[in-house]
């Protein structure tokens, strides 16, 4: 009896430190984000095209951005950046590092509903 006790004693140790062992290296690979930056860009750069919570078609043609996922935004972002996609606001969006398009994505993503 004592041998089972031992057993499940050392089976209760081990497995709770591989689960968070598990946790802590999903949360390296998590994708971080300063929302209140994010909020500070995109009320300077990008709400008087798209709206103030992205319900406007910027200059008549683009996408509602308030429908896309934060993926979305980050994926047009980086290719606007890149001259794939041209628009009037490109030159706001080539100065956005990586870091500060993941924190407007979140912003943008919060919008939709």
């Amino acid at each position: 009896m004592q041998k089972f006790f031992l057993l499940c004693a050392l089976f209760f140790f081990i497995f709770p430190a591989q689960a968070v062992d598990t946790v802590q290296k999903k949360e390296e690979n998590a994708i971080t984000f300063d929302f209140a930056n994010g909020s500070r860009i995109y009320k300077k750069n990008c709400a008087t095209c798209h709206g103030r919570h992205g319900e406007k078609k910027a200059f008549g043609f683009s996408k509602l951005i308030k429908n896309l996922s934060q993926d979305d935004v980050v994926s047009a972002l980086t290719r606007r950046k890149k001259g794939e996609i041209q628009g009037p606001g490109n030159p706001a969006k080539a100065r956005l590092s990586e870091q500060e398009m993941q924190d407007v994505a979140a912003v943008v993503a919060s919008f939709n509903p």
